[in-house]
């Protein structure tokens, strides 16, 4: 079955690569979140990421080093070919985590 309709997409910031300390930021605006039921993706630069649900061990509310300063969600994978650390930092963080929650995305 192809999957066509998202259910809602949300501007957002991101922190990717293979740590926090490791990683690439796209902040501000820079990035993208589109979420289906069954995945989401994440469109940064050129480049994009599709998780299915099944691939997502788990989505977690993350505190940057400074709060104020960012907060997001961590997404916890399994996908092997993507980097392991990925944060999406969302201004409305607990609105969005609600949203995926109701939809059935594990949280933590």
């Amino acid at each position: 079955m192809i999957e066509k309709e998202k259910l809602f997409e949300e501007r957002c910031g991101l922190r990717i690569g293979e740590s926090y300390w490791i990683a690439a930021n796209w902040g501000g605006l820079m990035a993208k979140l589109i979420v289906f039921k069954n995945k989401i993706i994440i469109e940064y630069g050129e480049s994009k990421i599709v998780l299915k649900k099944e691939e997502i061990s788990f989505l977690e509310k993350y505190d940057g080093a400074l709060k104020f300063l960012g907060v997001g969600i961590k997404v916890n994978h399994k996908k092997r070919n993507i980097p392991p650390f990925i944060i999406i930092w969302a201004w409305s963080r607990d609105e969005l985590f609600d949203k995926l929650k109701k939809l059935g995305y594990k949280t933590k």
